[in-house]
């Protein structure tokens, strides 16, 4: 079985900084429009930003894909 997790990666003063979303993964009903198997452009992600073990990590109370 195939693990997929659900990232955006932002330009932060000239870097590419990847935020994971703390979320269901493939049972968010949002997972499908976003990923369908690789990389999109174009999301927006509301919610509060953490670090554990180096990484960021998003908890996302909305999220908005572009249409």
């Amino acid at each position: 079985m195939k693990k997929c997790t659900n990232a955006l990666q932002v330009k932060e003063a000239g870097k590419t900084v990847t935020y994971y979303l703390d979320d269901k993964g493939t049972g968010e009903d949002y997972h499908e429009g976003l990923c369908g198997g690789g990389t999109k452009e174009g999301a927006t992600v509301t919610g509060v930003v953490t670090e554990k073990d180096g990484k960021k990590w998003v908890k996302p109370t909305k999220v908005e894909e572009k249409k």
